[in-house]
């Protein structure tokens, strides 16, 4: 084999080694699952979304966000949290009618309103906390007040 030939194939081993090596999602924290329901005034909340944000700052965690559909949410391990306090805000959102927008140039339509149907004590004002523990059922139901 030449020398050319075979430096070309060992550099395309190891760029396959690196590519392989970079592929890989695992941060080896100790990462927990965790689910839960999600009511108001009683009812299931029919969608949205739920999100987990570290307390402390210094957490070498990240926060997690999950999907609520028909009052259930699912955060599976590999996106998992690891063990600690968490701030938790609940969200769903509901486009509205259309309204002309402020800024809007004539011609450009209308522009539909988000409606924000959960309470802001519960997303920008939200004081939820959530507890995840290591190897522990992290099941965290919330039932949330109208007003």
């Amino acid at each position: 084999m030449s020398w050319v030939l075979r430096r070309s194939i060992s550099l395309a081993f190891l760029g396959c080694g690196l590519i392989a090596m970079g592929c890989g999602s695992r941060d080896e924290l100790p990462r927990e699952p965790l689910s839960g329901t999600v009511t108001l005034a009683g009812k299931p909340v029919t969608s949205g979304s739920i999100t987990f944000m570290p307390s402390d700052s210094n957490s070498p965690g990240t926060g997690a966000t999950a999907q609520i559909l028909d009052g259930a949410y699912d955060v599976p391990k590999v996106s998992g949290l690891i063990p600690g306090t968490y701030r938790v805000t609940i969200s769903q959102i509901e486009e509205g009618s259309k309204q002309a927008a402020a800024n809007a140039q004539p011609g450009d339509g209308d522009a539909p309103l988000m409606k924000e149907l959960i309470p802001a004590k519960y997303n920008t004002k939200s004081t939820l906390q959530a507890e995840v523990v290591k190897d522990g059922k992290n099941v965290f139901d919330f039932s949330l007040d109208a007003k």
